[in-house]
């Protein structure tokens, strides 16, 4: 029986070395769980994360949005390479923010050359940004959001959101370059369109349902609100935590857009259960099948030109390039890695983490709610404690 000693002595350090209040991790192999592991506090009045703990997980909704994309896909509702146009005439067209090429200083926003696809949606290349104060994109971005939140007093639809996101330019020419954005979030307004239902709605029928998620959505239900774990911001010169400010995300019901990029709340358990499934390349250890298995290994190709790659830079992607809504591991020797080519997943801005390894039907599931969240250093860490405990 493997010995997870080293992950307990790690996960019980995370608060001395890292800042985490509070924590979990679970680790799934052959479709069964063999290490579980919670420590510290869920709320600022003490109380114990445990099974029950409500965590955000942010952009970890990311491989679940690809996920439903894809069983869409298998249906034969859009072909990759389709214009996003097509299916939301929001996006046809479109112009790029640029500078001018006489050289004088300033942006101007000429006619995109070609219409983004889906597949550039899926792999973030379609040139869209979040909201920002430096690129003339970001900026614009942020104010076509803050004003759609004013005119709606924050009670958008998805549709409303994406066909919003649509009237800003381009960071770039589609297909030229790779940047994490509000992509997921058209793919989730998309997935209305091909599916005929709200997103949410298609989740839970054909996701979380199937799968036995009984404590994932985007909204909390009134009587669970009290299992959602603090989110804690750590002034590193003042030595000092805060509640991080949440104000403006539409944790609770009433509100009506749901975010496939960043707005899915669950549990430990929960999401063990979709990992587990890509683990086992779409199929649940319980025979209960997602997604087909090739659909599966095609979101986890290398989707990403030279160009691209140049591009997906970040200190936690080392190794990896991008796939179809989640990072794919390519050179596990240039990642310091001792997980398999193919071994994809994503995380989430509170530190959460998702890795699925087909190969060893190994998958991790690490939930905590700090920022900054210090991904740079758990996440390798624990992936690679967790790899020197288990015997194939």
């Amino acid at each position: 029986m493997a010995d997870f000693s080293k992950v307990t002595t790690f996960m019980e350090g995370l608060e001395d070395n890292y800042h985490v209040k509070g924590a979990s991790v679970a680790v799934y192999h052959h479709g069964a769980q063999v290490y579980k592991k919670h420590v510290g506090i869920m709320k600022e009045d003490g109380r114990r994360v445990d099974d029950d703990t409500l965590f955000r997980i942010y952009s970890m909704s990311k491989p679940v949005t690809a996920v439903a994309a894809m069983q869409l896909f298998e249906q034969g509702k859009y072909l990759l390479h389709e214009e996003v146009g097509r299916y939301l005439p929001a996006f046809w067209g479109g112009k790029v923010a640029r500078l001018k090429s006489s050289g004088a200083y300033g942006w101007y926003n000429p006619p995109v050359v070609g219409n983004m696809t889906i597949e550039q949606m899926l792999t973030m290349t379609a040139g869209l940004t979040y909201g920002g104060c430096f690129h003339p994109a970001e900026i614009e971005t942020s104010r076509i959001t803050e004003q759609l939140s004013k005119d709606t007093q924050d009670n958008y639809t998805t549709r409303q959101f994406a066909d919003a996101i649509a009237k800003s330019p381009l960071m770039f020419e589609p297909g030229s370059h790779w940047n994490y954005s509000y992509c997921m979030d058209v793919v989730g307004a998309l997935i209305e369109v091909w599916s005929g239902m709200s997103f949410g709605e298609y989740l839970e029928k054909n996701i979380f349902e199937p799968l036995g998620m009984k404590d994932t959505f985007f909204h909390i239900p009134d009587g669970k609100r009290e299992r959602l774990s603090d989110f804690w911001e750590y002034n590193e010169q003042e030595k000092s935590y805060r509640l991080y400010g949440e104000s403006d995300r539409p944790l609770y019901t009433g509100h009506v857009f749901e975010s496939g990029g960043a707005g899915l709340i669950t549990t430990l358990e929960d999401y063990g259960k979709f990992a587990k499934m890509l683990a086992n390349r779409g199929t649940s250890p319980e025979g209960v099948r997602i997604l087909g298995s090739a659909t599966v290994d095609l979101m986890r190709r290398d989707h990403l030109n030279d160009a691209q790659k140049a591009d997906y830079d970040w200190e936690t992607l080392k190794g990896y390039s991008y796939g179809l809504g989640v990072r794919t591991m390519v050179d596990p020797a240039a990642g310091g890695s001792p997980s398999s080519v193919g071994e994809f997943g994503w995380n989430g801005l509170p530190g959460p983490y998702v890795l699925a390894d087909p190969a060893r039907e190994l998958a991790i599931v690490y939930m905590q709610q700090l920022y900054p969240n210090m991904e740079a250093q758990i996440q390798p860490r624990l992936r690679n404690i967790v790899y020197g405990c288990i015997d194939d």
